[in-house]
This record gives structure tokens, C-alpha cells and sequence, in this order.
């Protein structure tokens, strides 16, 4: 859509009395996944590098456990660029159960859950479990600060922890910020500024990631340095004491999602929400028109929910009861 088109949609409904923060953007300039779909998504791509935390334990040096936990996490979110999903409605969900399809690894599978847990600032709160590993996060409504640019959005994820439990001991993660550009096309996503993952240990690696997936950190021990890392997202990650390189060993591939027949049916999984929508946005020839009355539909009834003033419960125990805006 245009944006010559995009300002007619909104003014459009503003000559009709629509509050300002009731305006619906056009279903045209979504993509046809919502914010938790599309979450899973990226894990689903990347998930060949959970392997990396299944295989921690403790005969891997700190130095070591650390690089395999940063090869997990920042994985998913290489530079990529794509359309903007629709945002998720409070409490909308996935659970599913995620099989890579490799000979070698007949065994493999990972159990997935993710949540909206608030709408705005949209957040959505995720667990993963492994053979070997668990991945939480614990306080994620505590998550930092929201900068809006003109065309943009930066999530500073400055008290937003991941907790990873492995047969080594539980890891400490805090994500660096999360930059969102062209917030109306086509978005490119990418991690910027500073992070940092504690070992059982207590080694702990300060790092720092560049817009274009470059990494730089130091190993820190008591406050005293004892090596640093370069490297990216892609090639890998070099030690520089012993040039040692951590990279992905494993390719991509294919993944089956499982989900339980129990969650298929529930309303509020996210095929189910937005279900209407979609229908129509995967069309051979879309149909944008009836596409915008089904999403306003969904929009309408969470507002409505909205005004009952019900506390919010997540059903994976991400938070505690409480009342976010819908």
C-alpha cells in the first residue's frame, strides 16, 4: 500500500468519528503472520542451534558453555528483513512441539510456547525446552524502554533477562536492543548495543552487537579481564587468545511442527484469533476489503475486553495476574 493510501485509510476513519486510538491500519500493509507466529517462526528456522544448548554440560570450559549460549540466542535474529505482522492480542499464543527433520538426529525435538503478554508495548514471552535445556523469561514486563523515530521503533531490553537451565549449571542473558526500521513496508529487524551472559561460574561475557551483526566482548573474572571475542552472526565467533573459532555446525532443515489437538481448538491460539484474516490475506488474489472488517473485528472485541477491566492470567505462568492495555 502507498502511503498516499495509507494516510486516505486513516484520515477516512477519523472523518467518521473513530478515535484517534481506535484508527485500524489497513490489513494490506501486514504481512499474513501475527507477531506470535511470527516469533515462532524465526525459532522454527533456527532451531538446528538448540542443539548447541542440549550438548552443554560440565566438561566444556566457561569460556566455552558461554560461546554455545550466544550461538543459540543470537541466531534467530540475524539482520532480516520483512513485512509487518500484525500485532498480537493479549493473552494469543502458540504451543507446539518442534522436530527437525535430520536423519542424523532421529531424536531431536524441542517444546515450544510463546504468549502475548502485553499489547502495548507489544511483548511476547516464550519458553523453550530441550532434552538438556530449559530457556525462560522470567520478568519480561520488566523489559526496558520503547524509542519511537519517525519510521521506527528501538527496544532497549535493559532488565529483560533470559534464564537458560542446562546440565551445567543456569545462565543469565540480557538481550541488546532491538532495532525495528520501516515500521510501514518492509521492516529490517536487527540487535544493536550492549549485552551479556553470566556462566554458573561466575565468568561473565560483556558483549556488544553492530547493526550489521558484528560482535566484540570481553570475558570478565572478579572484575578483571581474561580474554575477548570478535566476530558475527554468521561466520562465527574468533577467542583471541587462541584464535579459536565458534561457529554453527549444523545446517537448516526442515522442521515439523506438532501441535496438540487441545491447543487447535482453543480460541485464543493464534491461527484461531486471527483466523478470518488470514483467510482472505491468503487468497490467490488477496481480498484486503473484507480482510480490514475481520481484523477490525478482532480489534473491536479485545478493547471490549478491555473495558471488563478482567486481570490478564498467563496461561503458561509467564506473569502473574494482572491488567494490561488491550
Amino acid at each position: 500500500m502507498s502511503l498516499v493510501k495509507l494516510v486516505g485509510s486513516v484520515v477516512s476513519q477519523l472523518a467518521q468519528g473513530t478515535p484517534l486510538w481506535k484508527i485500524s491500519m489497513p490489513a494490506s500493509i501486514h504481512m499474513d503472520q501475527t507477531a506470535v507466529t511470527m516469533f515462532q517462526k524465526n525459532v522454527a528456522n533456527n532451531c538446528s542451534t538448540l542443539r548447541c544448548l542440549d550438548t552443554i554440560d560440565t566438561t566444556h570450559t566457561p569460556m566455552e558453555r558461554i560461546a554455545l549460549v550466544l550461538l543459540s540466542f543470537l541466531d534467530p535474529y540475524i539482520p532480516f528483513t520483512s513485512d509487518k505482522p500484525f500485532n498480537s492480542v493479549l493473552g494469543e499464543f502458540v504451543e507446539m512441539v518442534l522436530k527437525p527433520e535430520q536423519p542424523e538426529y532421529p531424536e531431536e525435538e524441542y517444546y515450544f510456547e510463546c504468549e502475548q503478554v502485553s499489547h502495548h508495548p507489544p511483548l511476547t514471552a516464550y519458553r523453550i525446552k530441550g532434552k538438556h535445556f530449559e530457556v525462560t523469561t522470567p520478568d519480561f514486563l520488566d523489559s526496558g524502554t520503547f524509542k519511537f523515530g519517525f519510521n521506527s521503533l528501538e527496544i532497549h531490553f535493559s532488565r529483560s533477562r533470559s534464564l537458560v537451565k542446562t546440565r551445567a549449571g543456569n545462565f543469565e542473558y540480557i538481550f541488546p536492543s532491538l532495532k525495528i526500521e520501516n515500521l510501514f513496508g518492509k521492516r529490517t529487524i536487527h540487535m544493536n548495543g550492549d549485552f551479556y551472559i553470566l556462566d554458573p561460574s561466575g565468568l561473565r561475557l560483556e558483549g556488544k552487537i553492530t547493526k550489521g551483526g558484528k560482535i566484540t566482548g570481553v570475558f570478565m573474572d572478579n572484575g578483571k579481564k581474561i580474554d575477548s571475542i570478535s566476530g558475527d552472526l554468521i561466520k562465527g565467533i574468533v577467542l583471541q587468545s587462541t584464535k579459536k573459532i565458534w561457529a554453527k555446525s549444523v545446517a537448516p532443515a526442515p522442521v515439523k511442527k506438532i501441535v496438540p489437538e487441545q491447543v487447535l481448538n482453543d480460541p485464543l491460539y493464534a491461527e484461531n484469533v486471527w483466523g478470518q484474516v488470514l483467510k482472505y490475506m491468503r487468497l490467490p488474489k488477496p481480498d484486503f476489503e473484507n480482510a480490514d472488517k475481520e481484523k477490525i473485528n478482532v480489534e473491536n472485541l479485545q478493547r471490549e475486553k478491555a473495558k471488563e477491566g478482567v486481570a490478564f492470567v498467563s496461561r503458561f505462568g509467564f506473569v502473574d495476574a494482572t491488567i494490561k492495555e488491550q
